[in-house]
């Protein structure tokens, strides 16, 4: 035994030495919060995030954000049962973001770090966002209390266009079957320390079936000023709409007549207008300040 002590110490004492030497691991806490600009990094956030930008948006071809989540993003799936494009289902996770009430509502959007799902019932009104002054969006898994009350499924970030990241003119329409056409125009530029941004865009659908036309205007407009050390924007967004949804048919009378309805009219109408004033201030070059303070009515018939 006495032999056998001096064996040990020394590899105790190799063990020791060792340990000493390694560095300690260094580790990152990045805060993410709603008003968060710019796509988020997976690295830099512990959670599934899907992200697209506006040239990804533009040329899918698609009628809404919910449209080109539903073709593009994982884990999405959208019902109909309204029986109106604008008005879908969206489900993610097991949970929802819909205009029906009673449906498992947990899927927070915002818009510019402001949360635009309803007060009543956390309902998701997908056909007042102008999808062509989004500059881009990310999808975010996970429950997360920094997105507040009900975020359980996930949270969806829109971010919009300014005259600095979109500066430039741009007119399109576009006119299909059953009556349907749209159209936009979008104006910004920017002198290097102040930017404007507006867009006003309209879409007009007489549908398949009788009695089931639809409608929507929105206006959107972005005032900015950035400085050395921090910036201020002003947005105001408006938009109108009059849905037709006259809900699902029974399968006789689909058989004998497709473009007939059984009860008509249902109709949802929507007149929204929200100020937001945004600003953020950097105290140093890692801290930054940032808030927002915003406006918003919706009145739904």
């Amino acid at each position: 035994m006495k032999r056998r002590f001096p064996f040990m110490a020394a590899i105790l004492c190799a063990a020791s030495c060792t340990w000493a030497q390694e560095k300690p691991e260094r580790i990152v806490v990045t805060g993410v919060t709603p008003a968060q600009t710019g796509v988020i990094s997976a690295d830099s956030f512990p959670r599934h995030v899907q992200s697209a930008d506006y040239e990804a948006l533009e040329s899918s071809g698609s009628l809404d954000i919910s449209n080109y989540m539903n073709r593009y993003f994982s884990g999405i799936s959208v019902n109909s049962a309204q029986g109106n494009t604008l008005q879908p289902d969206v489900y993610y996770r097991g949970f929802s973001a819909s205009p029906l009430l009673g449906l498992p509502i947990g899927i927070s959007v915002y818009q510019n770090g402001v949360r635009i799902n309803e007060s009543l019932g956390d309902t998701m009104n997908w056909d007042l966002i102008p999808m062509d002054a989004v500059a881009g969006i990310d999808l975010i898994g996970g429950a997360n209390a920094l997105y507040g009350l009900n975020s359980l499924g996930g949270s969806l970030v829109l971010r919009m266009k300014t005259g600095f990241t979109d500066p430039g003119y741009s007119v399109e329409g576009t006119n299909g079957s059953y009556g349907r056409s749209s159209g936009y125009l979008e104006a910004g530029g920017n002198d290097g320390k102040f930017a404007y941004y507006v867009n006003a865009g309209r879409f007009y659908e007489d549908s398949w079936r009788r009695k089931s036309h639809s409608w929507t205007e929105t206006f959107y407009s972005s005032f900015d000023w950035q400085g050395r050390d921090g910036g201020l924007s002003l947005n105001y967004h408006r938009a109108l709409s009059s849905l037709t949804g006259n809900g699902a048919l029974p399968l006789g009378l689909l058989e004998s007549d497709r473009d007939s309805y059984f009860t008509a009219p249902d109709i949802t109408d929507n007149d929204m207008f929200q100020w937001t004033l945004k600003g953020d201030y950097w105290l140093s070059d890692t801290v930054r300040l940032s808030g927002n303070l915003f406006y918003r009515e919706n009145d739904t018939d």
